[in-house]
């Protein structure tokens, strides 16, 4: 199994509303795809009307399990998460001061997870693109998650991608 951002999200066509306990076979059965809790406000801001319960997937194929949990924080549940190939685990938020400590509770979550490899996703996703100039905290949370990972003890696991990079799971 490979992980890579493949295709443009305008041309999916075939979309299907899942909820937390649901189970979707993906190209006629040779994927699954479970839909398991998350831990994310149910919104999208304080002025936004519109609600979501948060949640995240673990997608089975070709003997491999990928653990794609969203944007999550830490919770109790995510020691549940056995016999995981690959987690690809939120590692920041989207401001300096919203993800403070993210990158620790990321590097908790590989432990309690113990993938055979971690791909840190979610951070530096929202960059200006209106010409102001990019934060200097933007680049930070890879070489933070990097130092937490050290710290834990989880080094062996961390394959930090840059965007168009691909890694087999193996």
């Amino acid at each position: 199994m490979q992980l890579q951002w493949v295709g443009d999200a305008a041309a999916l066509v075939d979309v299907t509303e899942v909820r937390v306990g649901d189970r979707v076979e993906l190209g006629g059965s040779l994927v699954t795809d479970e839909v398991v809790p998350a831990a994310h406000e149910h919104g999208r801001g304080p002025h936004r009307r519109v609600t979501a319960p948060p949640g995240g997937y673990i997608i089975s194929g070709e003997g491999r399990r990928v653990y794609f949990p969203g944007d999550t924080d830490l919770f109790d549940e995510v020691e549940q998460r056995t016999d995981i190939d690959a987690a690809m685990l939120p590692i920041w938020g989207w401001s300096s001061t919203s993800s403070t400590g993210h990158p620790t509770r990321a590097a908790t979550a590989t432990g309690l997870i113990r993938a055979g490899m971690v791909v840190p996703i979610h951070w530096s996703a929202y960059a200006a693109e209106d010409g102001r100039r990019v934060p200097s905290w933007f680049d930070d949370p890879p070489e933070q998650f990097e130092q937490a990972l050290a710290d834990a003890g989880f080094s062996q696991y961390l394959h930090l991608l840059t965007p168009g990079e691909s890694v087999s799971v193996t």
